[in-house]
């Protein structure tokens, strides 16, 4: 009751009007009004209808309040920040993929374009998927998810992509030290040390990592659509939940 006493005591201030000029609009008694906006009396549907073409308004501003205008040169920001660097890492990847395809055609060393597949292309992805929800939350004027569940979310994807890099870094160390003692001496022999079960993980990681790069645009899109990166909207939501 009292929401919507302060709603039209607000709009009424926005239109630049006394509650007597308002009750004369109205046709009651200033005191009426009076008691609308001090929550003594609730108006019916029919006077708030009333209330609402009096100061032109939708019925909604006086149920619910004066609309924000939203701020959405934030998102337009974002999404110029991550076109820029989307362009710089398909530049990147349009210059060094020829590159690396050529040294493992003439000269054999594939560790480049390994390289390539295990990091690269997925974390290009990951920021394709990422860029692709924020331009269609720019034009659906939508902001992700807002849920209880969804900060849980936002991390558990946040922890799967860690958790990817951390297993893989191991291996990608070991390949390039290959690489550097097979340039150094011409020929090496080192063999990965077998360690159970992490060996089939972290080879079911790279082999989709190098075939199937576009999974990781999906994890992009999940980060946007689970609140990512932790604006302080986001913030301020995670914090009521």
């Amino acid at each position: 009751m009292r929401d919507i006493g302060r709603n039209i005591r607000d709009l009424r201030e926005q239109n630049n009007l006394t509650q007597e000029e308002l009750a004369d609009k109205l046709f009651v008694t200033r005191q009426t009004v009076s008691n609308y906006e001090h929550g003594k009396t609730r108006p019916d549907v029919d006077m708030i209808m009333k209330i609402a073409d009096v100061l032109n308004v939708d019925a909604n501003a006086v149920f619910y309040g004066i609309p924000v205008p939203e701020n959405r040169k934030p998102a337009f920001r974002r999404l110029t920040v991550s076109s820029t660097v989307l362009l710089v890492m398909v530049i990147g990847a349009i210059i060094l993929h020829p590159l690396c395809r050529s040294l493992q055609a003439e000269k054999y060393i594939t560790t480049p374009s390994f390289l390539m597949s295990m990091f690269y292309d997925p974390i290009l992805m990951l920021v394709l998927g990422w860029w692709i929800m924020q331009g269609i939350g720019i034009v659906l004027k939508s902001k992700g998810l807002k849920k209880p569940w969804t900060k849980k979310a936002r991390r558990t994807v946040m922890m799967i992509l860690l958790l990817c890099f951390v297993l893989e870094l191991p291996y990608a160390i070991w390949y390039v030290v290959v690489w550097i003692k097979l340039v150094a001496a011409g020929s090496v022999q080192m063999k990965f040390p077998y360690i159970p079960v992490y060996q089939e993980i972290v080879y079911s990681i790279i082999l989709g990592s190098i075939r199937c790069p576009a999974v990781y645009a999906l994890f992009g899109g999940l980060l946007w659509l689970f609140g990512f990166p932790q604006t302080r909207e986001v913030a301020e939501t995670d914090e009521h939940r």
